[in-house]
């Protein structure tokens, strides 16, 4: 303690200018600081009692009682049947899965983080004497600084968020016997624990109709679901939650926002197509145009869910997003197209970022920005500035009735950038991301709560999703829908106090998606609303072990939602793969793991009672599974076959098309782009029936963007953009026919025929012409005359 003693010596010195209360002489720390010094190592001496394998005698631990009288009987004997079980644990892991070593590991840390956070707790404490300006505490007791008090808060406040998730794992590893597992059942005191039949019916890991044993991941993926999602209780509520940020953000932690950015690596060579499955005539005619689908859509995620893009069409014009100029309507006239109005943006300091038509309406999103330099009082002694962002989101309905004269008829506004955005119906459902500025935030809502429409989001439409209760998070994701008929308010918002990575939204829920990453490796949090004619309800929350690939690793279907996960066990650095089932509220029902260690996912797609997903390392397995029994599901089979595909689209009743990379089997590297086509008509015997390889690719544009890949069986059109290793931008149309995949045009886009950047091109069809659009122009060929290009359109 004389360490201490100076320390505190040393800080008085530092702030005897203030003066200081008695609580908080040197001599009164110190004996304060011993107290705290010997109920840490009771606190310590307790848990080494509780380890496997290091019992000592009955009054070891009636001492501890002296240190905690609060200790009831019934807490007594819950401690010694706990040690039984982790002794049980230590010699025999093998009856139930659980590793002794493993509970040792844990409660080691356990004490660890108590001795560090107690200790942080207490020295910051300390230090607050001479931080030199002090403020009264709530009850007067104390006079610390404002800064430091908030500091101590917050590391008190992880101290006892430590030792409270330490309890409950705990907990979870020595209740190994009860019925929640269905695998242990206690016998005697002195017989320990004897392994009991594992019920087949609650087999999580069907994958060989085996039983199963509960792990640690389904453990926590149940602790971690819940039906019911909390709601702010109050505005004064959320702002404490909040507000803890603002330690961090003095720190120099601050969240940025913005567009995820793509780099690609541009080498030499041009592009050279090659197939291994046909002898030659890659320019064969052949392709269909009799068909009840006379045009396009825009390529989505779900069949019945509409997303917005950059083009789109009705099948008689043609609308193109040009971000400077704003909407071409282009009217098909024969083989040509005629510019027939725009919906000009001039004037505007809006960026537009992609739109819906339906019928003759059409819904604009924009985002804007204000930005103001600003300094905060305390600041200001500094001369210190900080720039504020103020983003919005706006949709902007026009009636496009008269293609000549689009006319504006209502626009909404929310706050945060833009995410992404769905339309079902007559509704159209916005994604935002909202952070508050935390140096400028007070205790007034107006300053740090969402605003949707001309006022703030209530609190009781403030979410905190699973994983939030425990911890506060620094942006709000906010969801509204507005109806076409009434285009200038929202019909229902809600707001989640969470980031999201990404999002699956099926005909009746919305997913959200968190990545969080601890010490074992990563883990999604989920949380989903159900949907219908703009309500909007939370329906569950949870978490499963692994991240997701893409929205295509999820899926709905009957109630349950399928999820495809890789995991990164950073503590040994493997990886594995994993399939589970959760129903209608994130609640977990079965899985299969362990599935092609070493690897990671690639891609997914899901058709009813079936599931397929690539993983790879060097090769690429597809696997197959059926999902028809949600509680067993099971493996069908496993393809392996060199490359690996990065995007899946269903090619009929019994063909899947993958789309992605081939690759050297032992070295990896990549040698082009590959079309596959897989014959699943027996799931549990994929065969790979054809291939096609495009070499010297140096991106494909649907590996991020799968609204730029256009894949129509009933046309037997495959359309897709990329560039060659100089650079250039090229489209490509291909069909499948005779068993064969065959190319119908490839043309250099940049070569005489510049439409723009390689994330703006779409392909699209109506009736016998195929468009290639950019966002700067548009060309057109003749399906009929062998793709021959019979028009180019710039502006």
């Amino acid at each position: 303690m004389d360490d201490n003693r100076d320390l505190i010596e040393r800080i008085r010195k530092a702030g005897e200018d203030e003066e200081i209360p008695q609580s908080l002489e040197p001599d009164n720390m110190r004996k304060r600081l011993e107290a705290f010094q010997r109920e840490l190592d009771a606190k310590a001496e307790e848990e080494e009692n509780m380890q496997p394998g290091t019992h000592k005698a009955q009054p070891e631990r009636n001492a501890s009682q002296k240190t905690h009288p609060e200790r009831t009987e019934s807490k007594e004997k819950e401690l010694r049947e706990t040690e039984k079980s982790a002794d049980a644990e230590s010699k025999e892991p093998e009856n139930h899965g659980f590793s002794g070593m493993k509970l040792q590991e844990r409660r080691t840390k356990r004490m660890s983080s108590w001795k560090i956070g107690g200790m942080a707790a207490a020295v910051v404490l300390v230090a607050s004497i001479g931080a030199g300006r002090f403020v009264h505490n709530q009850d007067n007791s104390t006079l610390v600084s404002q800064e430091s008090y908030e500091l101590a808060s917050a590391k008190k406040s992880e101290a006892e968020k430590e030792i409270k998730k330490a309890d409950a794992e705990d907990a979870n590893y020595a209740d190994a016997g009860t019925e929640e597992t269905g695998i242990l059942e206690e016998n005697s005191e002195d017989a320990g624990i004897e392994e009991k039949d594992v019920l087949e019916e609650d087999s999580a890991n069907a994958g060989a109709g085996e039983a199963d044993v509960i792990s640690e991941d389904d453990e926590e993926i149940k602790k971690e679901s819940s039906s019911e999602i909390p709601h702010a209780a109050s505005y004064e509520e959320l702002y404490e939650r909040i507000s803890q940020r603002r330690v961090y953000e003095k720190q120099g932690y601050m969240v940025e926002e913005g567009d995820m950015m793509y780099e690609t690596a541009v080498q030499e060579d041009a592009a050279v197509f090659t197939d291994s499955s046909m002898a030659s005539d890659l320019g064969a005619s052949g392709t269909s145009i009799e068909s009840s689908v006379s045009y396009s859509e825009t390529n989505t995620r779900e069949a019945s869910v509409d997303e917005a893009d950059i083009v789109k069409t009705d099948g008689e014009y043609i609308y193109v997003l040009n971000r400077s100029k704003g909407i071409a309507v282009l009217r098909k006239d024969g083989t040509d197209v005629k510019e027939e109005s725009w919906i000009s943006l001039e004037g505007m300091d809006d960026y537009p970022v992609e739109f819906y038509v339906d019928g003759n309406l059409l819904q604009l999103i924009v985002t804007k920005e204000q930005t103001e330099m600003l300094s905060s009082e305390e600041e200001a002694e500094w001369d210190t500035y900080y720039v504020k962002t103020d983003t919005r989101t706006c949709l902007i309905t026009y009636d496009i009735s008269d293609r000549d004269n689009p006319v504006k008829i209502g626009e909404y506004e929310q706050d945060g950038s833009y995410l992404t955005s769905r339309k079902n119906g007559k509704y159209v459902y916005l994604f935002t991301a909202y952070a508050p500025a935390y140096f400028y935030m007070t205790a007034e809502p107006e300053t740090f709560v969402p605003k949707a429409g001309e006022g703030i989001i209530l609190c009781e439409d403030i979410y905190y999703p699973f994983g939030m209760q425990e911890y506060t998070e620094n942006n709000y994701l906010v969801i509204s829908s507005v109806e076409s008929d009434s285009p200038d308010k929202a019909v229902e918002t809600k707001a989640l106090l969470s980031r999201s990575d990404l999002f699956y939204v099926s005909e009746k829920h919305i997913y959200v998606v968190n990545s969080r990453w601890e010490e074992s490796g990563e883990s999604t949090s989920l949380a989903s609303f159900a949907y219908d004619s703009g309500k909007i309800e939370p329906t569950g929350a949870g978490n499963i072990p692994g991240s997701l690939n893409n929205s295509f690793s999820l899926d709905e279907y009957n109630g349950y939602l399928r999820a495809v996960t890789t995991r990164w066990d950073y503590r040994d650095s493997t990886r594995s793969n994993a399939l589970y089932i959760l129903d209608e509220n994130l609640n977990y029902v079965s899985k299969i793991d362990n599935l092609a260690e070493g690897e990671d996912i690639r891609s997914a797609r899901f058709m009813g009672d079936t599931a397929y997903f690539v993983t790879y390392r060097n090769t690429d397995p597809l696997f197959s599974a059926d999902l028809s029994d949600p509680q067993n599901p099971v493996i069908l089979g496993e393809l392996k076959v060199t490359g690996f595909s990065e995007y899946l689209h269903f090619y009929g009743e019994n063909l899947l098309l993958g789309i992605g990379w081939e690759t050297d089997p032992d070295t990896g590297i990549q040698k082009g782009l590959k079309l596959s086509m897989f014959d699943v008509s027996d799931p549990s015997n994929v065969t790979e029936c054809s291939r096609m390889i495009i070499e010297n690719v140096g991106n494909f544009s649907g590996s991020w963007n799968y609204r730029a890949v256009l894949v129509n069986p009933e046309r037997n059109l495959i359309g897709l953009s990329f560039t060659d290793q100089n650079g250039s931008i090229c489209y490509g149309v291909f069909s499948y026919e005779e068993g064969e995949f065959r190319q119908k045009m490839v043309d250099n886009l940049t070569l005489g025929s510049e439409l723009g950047e390689l994330d703006s091109i779409r392909g699209l069809f109506i009736d016998s012409c195929y468009y290639v659009s950019g966002n700067t122009g548009i060309a057109v060929y003749d399906m009929e005359d062998g793709f021959k290009k019979m028009q180019k359109l710039t502006w």
